[in-house]
């Protein structure tokens, strides 16, 4: 996920913003974001979590 924000992928490569969006059956783009934002927060407390189990 973090590639297509911080890599430039020119087309519809694989890993690119537009082809996940495409992918996603033409959801709205900022719900692609708000998706994506969601999910690494979530991620991090995760992580958070596990390496501080109390």
């Amino acid at each position: 996920m973090r590639i297509a924000y911080f890599h430039s992928h020119a087309g519809l490569k694989k890993r690119s913003y537009m082809k996940r969006l495409i992918d996603t059956k033409g959801s709205c783009p900022v719900d692609l974001l708000y998706q994506d934002a969601q999910f690494a927060i979530k991620v991090v407390v995760d992580v958070i979590r596990h390496q501080n189990p109390e």
